[in-house]
């Protein structure tokens, strides 16, 4: 709130028929003979208005006053000074003066702080600091005052570094003298409790030692503060703000505009912007050379030049994709005709299909775990009919029918699908499920629960069996969500079933809901309808959670691009990159899901494409890799569908941050979760397995650095379609 000095200094002066109430903000009129004897209501305020002396109230009713940014007028100049000149401030030199010199010979802006241990007027303290070289072109002196000791001051002044002047009013007569609120009330509201915890995620602190020394506790921390604008001159005070409750910071460009006439405005916020760029090409350490300069005209000019020439430096430049120049779009000079590169990948692709065609007419045939004699020590799932589970099912209540009629209860025997019970067989580039069960007894009081979880699930997929629908796993589990309280413990028990039955989870017409997306060279029919990927738009087609109904696959592509996140799957789509480099474009949006690994697989192994990789440079980037290729731990009993072979990993790499000149800017370090991961990936045997894995992720955790994909659009949007992809087909840069 700004406020203008009124001409009358005295409001009982000018008003003979009014006295003032010193304890409270409103005036008692004196009754005339000629009317009914009235007064209004009386508010005591709970502990929000001090008590003053008489002096300091007739100058606080009478002289401030007004609204934002209108300059004082006064008339009484003389006695407003007398009274201000009553109110002293320390400084840290222990030396007291009145507090109107700090700005009688000078343009000064003072804030008022709650406390010097508060944690808003440090918050506010950096909030002006950070306007202190604007203050200074303008010739305005920066001050602080709290209430407190010299000792305090110093603490305060210490910690922060404030950049202006401190004085510390021990006596709190300043804050008496403008009126500054005080109350538990305007202390402890919902705005400031919210603002506190802003503050304290952004690193400020409150000092509680000094909030609780003798000068603040006396004054109970309930004092506010405020914001003035004041001089030259003792009586002249061009602006007030008083905050209203705790952290209730004004608008710096209100404390601006009072700093300086409306004329001369301009030229401070012309200043600033200069003094903006200035510091940012120091940072950039040019060589651009800033002439001193005072006056407005010269301001201009040097802005001027400053401008034309960074535009001739070309330091500010928006990368243009169609320009030659490297150092705008990095390698993009080493690209070769895309005809040489679609060539290297026509010999990628024939490589591959060669090596499956010569692969089925020898009589070799995929490994399964019966030729590595592993068949009774690992357990798999296959494919069955609606019928086979059916008849699963009901064989499986029959035997626990029999045992509760025999007296001996029920229990059901579940495969383990605990980390131990996980191995990976190098010669399937798989993880497996071993042959591990355990018991899960009804009368158990630890598995009760569990168990009629899993005999309910039996019940509901005999109903979907006999039915023939398909359901969701959502779906599954609102039937009966007393009983699975989270979806996640349905989502588990499902699993178990899986396994118990020796059947996939297709099989069970259970399915999640669509996530995957796939776009570009692919025609297939879905239930009968035949879908184009090339006219589906940049969202592509949602891969279909029944892949069952999924088949005749046609493809003009090259390799399949499997692409880790959304946001890159967008730009490739829109950037129509499958039809400068004729390929299929797969995302699952993170995580991988097992509708799109089973769409993975059935492409790979029909159109007989290579599947190259485009993930985040972190491990959960290669994390999901492996999910692709080698499976995952909690799917273990069905890797042998779920898992896509021979998948490479094109980017972005560890090795490509310093390769390609990613600025250290989009550079992420590494948490320590983060290297924990990274170090438990590279004892998985099937990252030992490759040695450029592993060499790529030591390199990883080493560096404790890791990126995304789009840290590449720092040299443009497009760099991701137009350089980098197309560079590393055209190196062949794939593990």
């Amino acid at each position: 709130m700004a406020a203008a000095l009124h001409a009358t200094l005295f409001a009982n002066t000018l008003q003979p028929n009014r006295t003032t109430n010193y304890t409270s903000t409103r005036e008692v009129p004196i009754p005339s003979p000629n009317r009914n004897l009235s007064f209004p209501v009386i508010t005591n305020h709970f502990n929000e208005v001090p008590r003053f002396s008489p002096l300091q109230s007739r100058f606080v009713a009478s002289a401030i006053s007004g609204s934002p940014g209108i300059e004082s007028s006064v008339t009484d100049e003389e006695d407003v000074a007398n009274l201000l000149d009553t109110v002293k401030v320390v400084g840290l030199n222990g030396v007291e003066i009145p507090i109107s010199d700090l700005w009688k010979d000078r343009k000064a802006v003072i804030a008022f702080a709650r406390h010097f241990g508060c944690v808003f007027c440090r918050k506010r303290a950096d909030y002006l600091a950070s306007k202190k070289e604007v203050l200074d072109a303008s010739g305005v002196a920066l001050v602080l005052i709290g209430p407190g000791s010299v000792d305090q001051a110093k603490t305060f002044y210490e910690q922060t570094k404030f950049k202006g002047e401190v004085y510390a009013d021990p006596s709190h007569s300043s804050y008496e003298a403008f009126r500054f609120v005080s109350g538990f009330t305007k202390t402890f509201t919902p705005k400031a409790g919210l603002k506190i915890i802003q503050l304290y995620m952004e690193g400020y602190r409150q000092d509680w030692k000094l909030s609780f020394e003798k000068d603040t506790v006396t004054r109970g921390g309930w004092q506010q503060g405020g914001i003035i604008v004041a001089g030259p001159g003792k009586t002249n005070i061009s602006y007030i703000h008083k905050d209203k409750e705790a952290g209730d910071d004004p608008d710096i460009e209100e404390i601006l505009k009072a700093c300086c006439k409306k004329k001369k405005f301009l030229a401070v916020v012309v200043m600033y912007f200069f003094l903006y760029l200035k510091r940012r090409a120091r940072e950039a350490e040019s060589l651009i050379s800033f002439p001193a300069c005072s006056s407005f005209p010269d301001i201009l000019w040097t802005l001027c030049d400053f401008l034309s020439s960074m535009a001739d430096k070309k330091k500010r430049r928006r990368p243009d994709p169609n320009s030659d120049d490297e150092t705008q779009l990095p390698f993009k000079n080493s690209l070769k005709p895309d005809s040489l590169i679609l060539k290297s990948l026509e010999d990628l692709t024939n490589s591959l299909r060669s090596t499956t065609s010569s692969s089925s007419s020898s009589s070799s045939k995929t490994l399964t775990l019966a030729d590595l004699s592993l068949s009774s020590s690992c357990r798999e799932v296959t494919d069955l009919t609606l019928s086979s589970v059916q008849s699963s099912i009901e064989s499986l209540i029959l035997r626990l029918a029999h045992s509760i009629l025999s007296g001996n209860g029920f229990s059901f025997d579940v495969p383990s699908r605990s980390a131990v019970n996980q191995l990976y067989v190098p010669e399937l580039d798989r993880i497996v499920l071993k042959d591990k069960t355990s018991l899960r007894p009804y009368a158990n009081i630890s598995t009760v629960r569990k168990s009629t979880v899993t005999t309910r699930i039996l019940q509901l997929i005999h109903q979907l069996c006999i039915k023939n629908i398909h359901v969701t796993k959502r779906d599954l589990f609102y039937t009966d969500v007393k009983l699975f309280q989270d979806q996640t413990q349905s989502d588990s028990v499902l699993d178990d079933v899986s396994c118990m039955l020796g059947c996939t989870r297709s099989s069970l017409n259970v399915v999640a809901a669509e996530k995957g997306v796939v776009v570009g060279r692919l025609i297939f029919s879905d239930n009968g309808d035949m879908i184009d990927c090339t006219k589906m738009g940049m969202g592509g087609k949602a891969i279909p959670p029944n892949i069952d109904r999924v088949g005749d696959m046609q493809s003009d592509a090259l390799f399949i691009l499997l692409v880790e996140k959304d946001a890159a799957y967008m730009r490739l789509a829109e950037d129509r990159f499958y039809n400068r480099f004729p390929c299929i474009i797969v995302t699952a949006k993170g995580q991988p899901d097992v509708a799109t690994r089973l769409f993975l697989r059935k492409m790979k192994m029909e159109l007989k494409l290579p599947v190259l990789a485009l993930v985040d440079s972190d491990p959960y980037g290669l994390k999901i890799l492996s999910v692709y290729g080698c499976g995952s731990k909690n799917m273990s009993y069905d890797s042998a569908n779920l898992t896509t072979p021979d998948i490479k990993w094109l980017g972005i790499r560890p090795s490509d941050l310093d390769k390609y000149k990613i600025p250290e800017q989009c550079r992420l370090p590494m948490t320590e979760q983060d290297i924990k991961t990274g170090k438990d990936l590279l004892e998985e045997d099937f990252v030992k397995k490759n040695p450029g894995w592993v060499e790529e992720l030591t390199l990883m955790v080493k560096t404790k650095q890791k990126a995304e994909i789009q840290a590449l659009s720092s040299f443009g949007f497009q760099y991701l379609s137009e350089v980098y992809l197309p560079l590393k087909l055209q190196q062949k840069d794939w593990l």
